[in-house]
């Protein structure tokens, strides 16, 4: 984190324009680091530095992000609720956080319901790129498998899903791992 902060010090003086994905990759480093207030800092400071295009989308996903790792679930999805998706990953980065949230609410039967709407979204999405369209519908059917898990626990499925899951190239690893324990 202390790396990712240097440099987004440094384009806070140097860059004309931020990419999307660097602000948010920092913005995702900072809140995973606990740095609340540092990362709210970042995000409205910056925000002049996205491109016009992609600007408030990008801003209000950085608030949710923020919020969701505050554990403030209800005040993200009252974010994410806001957006209306100008790019395709600004759609799966939706689609991706409002799922994790609901499992983090135990309102399991919603999260199944969101599946349901991602996996149409990633079948006729023609603009995702293979590798990505791969790791999302990865993170769904492991995700999938964990519900069922939590249902009808059994230690072997659990571990083998387990090794299945770090050898994979799903999107949230870390958090698909996390509610396995």
């Amino acid at each position: 984190f202390e790396i990712l902060k240097m440099d987004a010090e440094i384009s806070k003086m140097e860059s004309l324009y931020l990419d999307a994905n660097q602000y948010l990759n920092v913005v995702l480093s900072a809140a995973g680091a606990k740095q609340f207030k540092w990362a709210e800092l970042y995000i409205t400071e910056l925000k002049h530095k996205i491109s016009a295009d992609k600007r408030e989308d990008v801003f209000k996903y950085a608030n949710a992000i923020l919020l969701y790792e505050q554990k403030k679930y209800r005040d993200a999805l009252d974010f994410l609720s806001t957006i209306t998706p100008t790019f395709w990953q600004s759609q799966s980065y939706i689609k991706d956080l409002t799922i994790k949230i609901y499992f983090e609410l135990g309102l399991y039967e919603e999260v199944e319901y969101q599946i349901d709407s991602y996996k149409h979204y990633i079948r006729k999405a023609v603009n995702i790129p293979k590798y990505m369209r791969e790791r999302n519908e990865l993170f769904i059917r492991f995700l999938q498998r964990i519900i069922r898990l939590r249902n009808n626990p059994d230690e072997a499925e659990i571990k083998i899903l387990e090794k299945k899951i770090m050898d994979s190239k799903t999107a949230d690893k870390k958090w698909l791992l996390s509610k396995l324990k």
